[in-house]
């Protein structure tokens, strides 16, 4: 029996000519290339990415998984819409190439992107690095993520995406909605959780453009800068420091969860603390983030309980979009202890 990402390639593979066909019509390969997969990514739970190769060029495709999904989940036209909207700025995203809802193609919806050379750092202690190295990598981080917020989100109206307000509101009535409809046991703390992030909203709310999934591993970098930012398919318009907190949340995992950096020795390897990465982005954005620091980690950890429920129920559906979903989709009940603890001492 074959195991759910290998379908996924192989019904890939068999669409092949179909995607061509699309591809030399929009003018992505030209009329003689073909195109072969040279490999999926295996990071990312969410949506399938392959590295395809077309004569000498490589591109990106991004993909629905197959199976049963969640309405208005795994939207890859929207993604590739917020990629196009940003690339045209000159902020770090890929250049976007096609996007087609057409299930007569490949079977799902999907999008290509151009390739992007450079570093994947799938942990965060960044082992390969010197000290020196790590607090640049660190530093490019927050301040790309800083700029990003600073992009009027107006940019992203193209896009369909205007700010609606109530940004955390939404977000706990999404999420919860989302952790329920995964749910593959009771847990009262999604309610009880979810009814503190409502009854203690901060009183003001700073409004940019959020990725909703900002970490690390969705950065490309090229030496220490970031040469792009990946992963697009949460992205909205709300409260920046949403963002941040989910960022932050690999300061309070152990190294066995996540690659977490918690009980790890971040002053021996260069890598800042929690307290200057928020200096650091304090000082890029202009936005202080201390006030309510415990009320959006809360949020964060809320907000990926929900995400790592849904990767666990894919997995046990079959439907994963990487192998490792089955494992990560596990830490689900850890964010949302997590979630509970910052909630009780905020």
């Amino acid at each position: 029996m074959q195991a759910p990402a290998s379908a996924e390639r192989s019904s890939l593979e068999a669409a092949l000519p179909r995607l061509e066909q699309a591809l030399r019509g929009n003018d992505v390969i030209g009329a003689a290339e073909h195109v072969v997969i040279e490999r999926q990514f295996e990071a990312g739970q969410s949506n399938p990415t392959y590295l395809l190769r077309a004569g000498e060029r490589r591109i990106v495709l991004r993909k629905q998984p197959y199976g049963q999904l969640l309405p208005r989940a795994h939207d890859v036209v929207r993604e590739h819409n917020i990629i196009k909207a940003l690339h045209g700025v000159g902020f770090a995203a890929p250049r976007p190439l096609f996007a087609s809802e057409d299930r007569e193609i490949i079977g799902t919806s999907f999008f290509v992107m151009d390739y992007v050379a450079g570093a994947v750092h799938s942990d965060p202690a960044l082992p390969e690095h010197a000290p020196a190295e790590r607090r640049a990598v660190y530093q490019a981080m927050a301040g790309t993520m800083a700029r990003l917020h600073r992009v009027d989100p107006a940019v992203l109206e193209q896009a369909g995406i205007k700010p609606r307000g109530d940004f955390i509101g939404r977000q706990v009535g999404v999420w919860r909605g989302a952790y329920l409809a995964a749910q593959t046991q009771d847990d009262p703390r999604i309610e009880a959780v979810g009814q503190w992030l409502i009854d203690r909203k901060p009183t003001a709310e700073n409004i940019g453009i959020v990725h909703g999934d900002y970490r690390i591993e969705n950065l490309i970098f090229r030496g220490n800068e970031v040469a792009a930012v990946l992963d697009w398919e949460l992205c909205t318009v709300g409260e920046p420091l949403a963002d941040l907190a989910y960022c932050c949340i690999w300061h309070h995992l152990p190294q066995i969860v996540l690659n977490g950096l918690a009980d790890q020795d971040l002053a021996a390897l260069g890598i800042p603390d929690e307290a200057e990465f928020l200096d650091f982005y304090a000082q890029a954005s202009g936005i202080d983030a201390a006030p309510t620091r415990g009320y959006f980690l809360a949020f964060a950890f809320y907000r990926l309980a929900a995400i790592l429920q849904g990767v666990y129920k894919r997995a046990l559906d079959g439907n994963a979009a990487s192998p490792q979903a089955l494992t990560r989709g596990r830490v689900a009940e850890l964010c949302l202890t997590q979630a509970a603890a910052f909630a009780a001492r905020a």
